[in-house]
This record gives C-alpha cells, structure tokens and sequence, in this order.
C-alpha cells in the first residue's frame, strides 16, 4: 500500500508525471479542439459558448485556491509542531545536563528517541504514522526524566512558599 501513495516518491518521479499527464491532458484538449474546429466548418451552432469557459475556468481557480489554502495550513502546522518539538528536546537537554552525572540515562533516552523520530518517523515514515520504537523511547526519556528529578534534590517547597492553614476559628494563618 505503501508503493501507491504518490507523494512519498522522489521530486523528479513526480515532476515526470505531472509532465506525463500535462501532456496527456494537452493532447486530449488539442485532439477535442480539432474535433470541434472541423464540425464549426459543418455548423457553427456546434462550438461551445465561451461564457461557459469562463464559469469552468473560476470554478477551477477557486478549487484551486481552496487546495494552496489547505497545503499552505498543513505546511504551517507541520512547522509548528517541529520547532515545539525542537524547543521540548532542547529543554530536556539542558535539564539532563545540568544534572551532571545523574543525567547521563536520560541524554541517552533522548539521543534514542531522537534519532527513532528522525530515521524512522520523519525518515521512512513520512509522519503518517507514530513509530513504535520512537514511542518506547519517548517512554524511556519519561521515565528517565522521574529518576532524574528524584535522584537531583529538589527544595522543600515548604521552606520556601509555605501553604496557608485554617485555624479552627476559621481564620488564615500561614
């Protein structure tokens, strides 16, 4: 199934066949233009009215401009998603390496799930579809993330930002 989706082949395979079928298309139209030209000698009644090119011809720019509408958000959206998935590796990077020590199973989670997304999801995959292994070391990156977060002291928080209690006559004190 994979073999039949078109977009997934190389730049020049397609530029080909938008070729092959412009020219196909342009020999069709030539051939029912020469039809027509030889039945408008016979009866001029028979050529098509040119108002209805014109109705035909809008219909199809605004098809056409609804589809670079459409590829233009899809592009849009796809970028969006890359640099925010670009800035939570980069976060998680420096938060790895300013453990030290410690971080060094979570820089390796992140390197897996890296080249996982890029060699299978975005390589071979063309993002259609999530990749197992890059979702199982997307896991591991997480898990990873909560060793590192216990194994790194953290602040009391109480010490710093200490919680408001009710009293029993129900007023704050804190």
């Amino acid at each position: 199934m994979d073999s039949l989706i078109f977009f997934d082949r190389p730049w020049l395979f397609q530029l080909l066949v938008f070729l092959l079928v412009a020219g196909l298309g342009l020999g069709a139209g030539s051939l029912l233009l020469a039809l027509l030209h030889r039945r408008w000698h016979r009866e001029a009644t028979l050529l098509p009215v040119a108002s209805s090119f014109a109705a035909i011809t809008t219909i199809f720019a605004l098809f056409l401009g609804f589809l670079a509408s459409d590829v233009w958000t899809e592009k849009r959206r796809a970028t969006d998603a890359a640099a925010a998935e670009h800035a939570a590796l980069q976060r998680y990077a420096v938060f790895a390496a300013a453990a030290g020590a410690p971080g060094a199973a979570a820089r390796a989670a992140q390197e897996r799930c890296l080249r996982a997304v890029v060699d299978r999801e975005w390589g071979a995959g063309y993002n259609r579809w999530p990749d197992p292994a890059a979702q199982e070391a997307l896991g591991t990156m997480w898990q990873a993330a909560l060793r590192l977060a216990d194994a790194v002291a953290m602040p009391d928080r109480g010490a710093c930002c200490p919680r408001s209690r009710r009293s029993s006559t129900g007023g704050r004190t804190g």
